[in-house]
Parts: structure tokens; sequence; C-alpha cells
């Protein structure tokens, strides 16, 4: 089953000709907000799946982040995954893989490997992780990267979103400074988009067998840890999941992604979500940076059917 997190946005209905404006080469430039929602609509009513909403975060005034679920496979399911893009704003690409979920409708039938996916294991898909800050990229900023949120004592708003997890939260490649790209924050948290999907992932914690995170731009499947060089207590299982991913990217595109902890294999970095997610429980925690979609699905049906073998 999936589960989506979909941008339901009242800032549509206010001035929708103004604020989303869709991109002539969206496949190289990305999404906006405007398509990005449309796409779980679209389905809904092609494919006939019933949809939950479920509000819970406000971020911008007029806008309202729901969760959609999106159901139509087998029930009873103890296993789940959840998948996040578009953490920092100016990485246009990173969104695109909500199409996962279309793509994932269209070949369950046709598809083995996708339908033993969808019938043992539940997806939670959030398209669009920062959404007042991916907005702004659209409308002001092409090159922008945290949040939008205030600060009372500078003129430079807003937070790294992937440096404000509660994880050696503010140590080595983050920055005290609210001016610089990689600010961690006032605390953990503080930003109302990691706070709602910390919360959302603390609660499932104990069900949610993977945690996939997605940027760009780089041919890179990194996993923990970020905030410092050590091994993982699960390097064997985590490693190989993320070998046979890259050997099926290569031997399909001929491509060759890097692969290894976060830490050494692209730079250190503390607060991230990734790390996060594993020091909660999480035992496959990943990030995808790439710099386009065709090479999604094949890395994530890798991992996914890497973690239905119930290596730990």
């Amino acid at each position: 089953m999936i589960e989506v997190y979909n941008i339901l946005s009242g800032v549509e209905q206010v001035d929708r000709e103004r604020l989303f404006t869709l991109s002539n080469s969206v496949r190289t430039r990305g999404y906006s907000m405007k398509l990005a929602a449309s796409i779980f609509k679209t389905n809904k009513r092609k494919y006939f799946f019933t949809q939950r909403i479920i509000n819970i975060w406000n971020l911008l005034q007029e806008d309202v982040v729901k969760i959609s679920s999106i159901v139509g496979f087998k029930k009873g399911l103890d296993k789940f995954l959840e998948s996040r893009m578009g953490v920092n704003n100016r990485e246009w690409i990173a969104h695109c893989d909500c199409w996962f979920f279309s793509h994932a409708i269209q070949t369950y039938q046709s598809d083995p490997a996708m339908k033993r996916m969808l019938n043992q294991l539940y997806f939670y898909i959030m398209p669009v992780f920062n959404v007042d800050g991916y907005h702004f990229s659209w409308t002001h900023d092409r090159f922008w990267r945290k949040t939008r949120s205030k600060n009372s004592k500078f003129r430079c708003p807003g937070v790294d979103a992937n440096r404000n997890w509660k994880v050696k939260w503010c140590d080595e490649g983050a920055s005290f400074h609210p001016c610089d790209d990689t600010y961690c924050g006032p605390y953990p948290e503080s930003e109302p988009e990691v706070k709602a999907v910390a919360h959302f992932l603390r609660k499932r914690r104990k069900q949610i067998k993977a945690y996939l995170s997605f940027h760009a731009y780089a041919q890179m499947l990194l996993y923990p840890y970020s905030y410092k060089y050590a091994t993982i207590p699960n390097f064997s299982c985590v490693e190989s999941a993320a070998y046979n991913a890259v050997n099926a990217l290569q031997t399909v595109y001929g491509i060759r992604y890097k692969y290894g902890p976060a830490s050494s294999t692209l730079y250190v970095s503390s607060g991230s979500s990734m790390d996060w997610a594993y020091k909660n429980g999480i035992p496959y925690a990943f990030t995808l940076i790439k710099p386009t979609c065709t090479e999604t699905m094949l890395a994530v049906k890798n991992i996914t059917l890497h973690l239905l073998k119930k290596c730990h």
C-alpha cells in the first residue's frame, strides 16, 4: 500500500495563476507545487483508490499540509517504508520522485516485483517537505535552500531543514549563524516541518523499516552516519542493500553511483534527517542524491526487495 503526504494548498485558491506557473520543461527543472499536488488527484480519478485526509501542520498563513492515504492493496501489513523529497528547495529534481506513486500503481499488475512490494509493504510518500521554501524558490530565489521561518534578530529568514533534527544538532557541518545556508536553527526541531514529520515518524518507528530522503545533484547513495566517522551496527545489511541498488543501476543505465557512509563518501554534517531516522530505530536509512528521476525507481525497488529478505 502507499501512503502519500499530499500538498493541498489554500494558496492555490488565493491567486492560482500568480503563484503556481508550470514550467515548460518540467522533466529537467522539477515540478511546481500545482503539478505535484495534481498527480494524486489524477491518479485517484483514474484508479478509484480511497483517499483519507489528515491535517498535520500549518506552514504559511494560507497553506495547509496534509497526509493522504491511498488504500487499495493488502491490509494488515507490519512493515512500512517512508520516502521524503524536497528538503532543500533549490534541488527541484528531487521532488519529481513522487511519480513513483504513479508508476507503482500502473505496473502493479504487470510487474511481479512491484506487486510483491505493494502487497507486503506500506509506503509513505512525501513529495514536498519544505512547502513555503519550495514555493519561494519558484517565485523569488531559484537557489533558495532553507525554510522561510522568521528570525527576530536578523534579516536572514529560514533554517536548513536538514540540519535541524535532534541528532548531534549544530555540530560539525552546521552553522549557528542565521544568514548561513546551513543554519541549524535556534534549537532542534524549531521548524514546524521538521517537528511534524519527527512526531509522525516517532509514533510509527516500530513499524517503519526504511527511510529514504531524496536530494540533488550527484550520483550517490548514502547511509549513516553523516555526523561522524563510524560504522553502524547493522553495516553488512545496509551496505548490501546499497551495493545491490548501485549494481542494478550500473547494469541497466551504465552509470556508477558512489555509495557508502555519508560522512566519508560526501562530508560530515550534523542534524540530518537520515541520521535521526536511524538513531530513532529505523534500521534502513538512505539518502539518494541524483541528477535525474530516471534511476530512482530501480534504486528504490532494489532497496525494498532487499528489505523483504529480512536482513537485520
